[in-house]
């Protein structure tokens, strides 16, 4: 399986103030929650679109992962995001099961 959107329409790369979320501009309950998962990332020193790139090649289906780089700097990035380490106990507290 190979999993596209995974920034969600740009909220997950950054939450910031005009943020999209499914491609349209983020509502505040939206928004509220992506910047608490970002202030958990930090919390770890890790940014919110490392773990957004990373969370679905956890499940042993997923052989990868699609993004929409427009630039040889956002490959770059990506590539950079996909290899940030992310701690165990980071992840039990974005995905605790």
């Amino acid at each position: 399986m190979i999993v596209a959107g995974v920034f969600n329409g740009g909220i997950l790369a950054d939450p910031g103030p005009g943020a999209y979320y499914d491609y349209a501009p983020a509502t505040e309950p939206v928004l509220k929650r992506a910047r608490g998962l970002a202030a958990r990332c930090a919390a770890y020193d890790v940014p919110l679109a490392a773990a957004a790139l990373q969370f679905p090649l956890r499940h042993p289906a997923v052989t990868g992962v699609v993004v929409g780089a427009r630039s040889p700097e956002e490959v770059a990035e990506d590539l950079k995001l996909a290899a940030t380490p992310i701690p165990d106990r980071l992840w039990a507290e974005l995905d605790p099961r």
